[in-house]
């Protein structure tokens, strides 16, 4: 009888095969394939910034109206208060014209009639039409204020015969420096200065 070897050589030739057709079955990577794979995951990432700002951007507009509803809130709020600045200044200077009107006329006024009150023997009275006389021609004179011209008189008189008051009336038309060309944007303002003698 002869013996048969049994033994794991046959075993391990299978092993190896099937090892072998893994790997075949396996193949790596190489050359061109392997570097579109890092291309094709960039490209999946882009893909997906590009949806996620796909879906952020009506959330970007409305912040973007809502921005610019403050902003246009704000300018206006600016120029209100620029506006009410312009008037009040322009108040003033009127008051302060009115003053210098009043205390220029009772000037005037006294004089004439310190001699009209000796020449007579009376007392001093004030004329109103000598004050407005006065006032008118005070205002006629050159002023290097450009806006005195646009004042008007609204009256001038003298109750006491020792206080003169004067009354002025104004149009002013905000953010601009004439209102001639802006019909209904007027702001009128009225100042009244007044003069006592002591």
């Amino acid at each position: 009888m002869r013996a048969t070897r049994t033994g794991g050589a046959p075993s391990t030739a299978r092993r190896g095969n099937s090892g072998r057709r893994r790997e075949q079955a396996r193949p790596e990577l190489r050359g061109p394939a392997a570097a579109a794979c890092p291309r094709q995951t960039r490209g999946a990432l882009a893909r997906r910034r590009q949806r996620a700002r796909a879906l952020d951007a009506p959330e970007a507009g409305s912040v973007s109206l809502f921005t610019l509803g403050w902003m246009v809130v704000a300018l206006l709020a600016i120029a209100v208060m620029v506006g009410a600045t312009q008037v009040h200044l322009a108040r003033v200077r009127l008051a302060n014209l009115a003053d210098e009107l009043a205390v220029a006329a009772l000037a005037d006024a006294l004089q004439v009639a310190y001699v009209e009150a000796q020449l007579s023997g009376g007392t001093i009275r004030l004329d109103d039409a000598a004050l407005a006389g006065s006032v008118a021609e005070r205002l006629a004179q050159h002023d290097p204020r450009a806006w005195v011209d646009d004042v008007d008189v609204i009256a001038v008189a003298s109750q006491d015969d020792a206080t003169v008051q004067v009354v002025l009336s104004r149009s002013v038309a905000p953010f601009v420096g004439s209102a001639e060309w802006l019909p209904g944007g007027t702001v009128t303002l009225t100042a009244t200065g007044s003069a006592r003698a002591s």
